[in-house]
């Protein structure tokens, strides 16, 4: 992970940076890249009652 913050328009959720990396055999590094991805923040009900988890 990156960064992490919240969400300004959505209270419930936050916003995560990660560093993806692609390693193949020799355990050389042939891909890397940042994503940004919205998530639903740990203590949210709101994703329990769509889910039923």
């Amino acid at each position: 992970m990156l960064s992490k913050r919240e969400s300004k328009s959505r209270p419930d959720q936050g916003i995560v940076t990660v560093l993806t990396k692609g390693i193949n055999q020799k355990n050389e590094v042939v891909i890397s890249f940042e994503r940004t991805v919205l998530v639903y923040k740990r203590d949210n009900n709101k994703i329990e009652s769509q889910t039923n988890y």
